[in-house]
């Protein structure tokens, strides 16, 4: 296109996959007649992969004068590779007390402790240029000029805890009709950011003043 006469096409292109699978484990017990309780572990884990390439070329030979003798001179091609997988595993428990004082009538309520999670993100950004003359480099090639100083893989591990929860509910029926409502409540001002290789102190601040406590409820019939 005419915007691209005198200038160096670039192009890029990322994708992203991830997700979180659970594991959970419960069990309840009678303690009085019609009251049961009953506890459940959740065993969380799961990745984030996120890639993205840039490339930029000098299709419009801007880098062939001859009067050129300094970098870029000779400039064909170049391309940057940044990466970034993050594992995750965390865990928590989740307390409950179910009664039924009569067939018409039940009730429940359920505590939710924190949930721990630890973070393992690696970043790495790799980069190579082809020149006119043959000649080609790599910020991974340790065995054309000393890259000694530079690590193109950057690692952070923290921890993530997440907000206790709350939660109960009831439900009425009779004659073949029935009414329930349930509500939830959790202080998401509370999510905090720990035990990190570099400091995170600015995202728990950005919880402490961004975040708040949040109710929901349902009701059914």
């Amino acid at each position: 296109s005419p915007g691209l006469r005198h200038g160096l096409p670039q192009t890029g292109h990322g994708s992203v996959e991830s997700g979180v699978k659970a594991v959970r484990v419960g069990g309840g017990i009678e303690v009085a007649e019609n009251v049961a309780v009953g506890v459940t572990t959740n065993i969380f884990f799961g990745s984030y992969d996120y890639r993205r390439v840039y490339t930029e070329s000098d299709v419009n030979n801007i880098f062939t004068k001859p009067s050129d003798t300094l970098p870029p001179d000779n400039f064909l091609s170049a391309q940057i590779i940044d990466s970034r997988h993050q594992s995750q595993s965390g865990f928590n428990l989740k307390l409950g007390v179910l009664a039924s004082p009569n067939e018409h009538f039940q009730l429940g309520y359920t505590f939710e402790t924190p949930s721990f999670f630890s973070v393992e993100d690696e970043f790495k950004r790799t980069g190579s240029s082809k020149l006119r003359n043959g000649n080609e480099f790599s910020s991974t090639d340790e065995s054309r000029y000393d890259v000694s100083n530079l690590n193109p893989i950057t690692v952070n591990k923290y921890n993530v805890t997440t907000p206790m929860k709350f939660g109960g509910g009831l439900s009425f029926n009779i004659s073949g009709a029935t009414v329930s409502a349930s509500a939830g409540f959790s202080d998401l001002s509370q999510l905090r950011y720990s035990n990190a290789d570099v400091d995170l102190s600015d995202l728990n601040d950005s919880a402490r003043k961004n975040l708040g406590a949040v109710l929901n409820w349902k009701v059914g019939a």
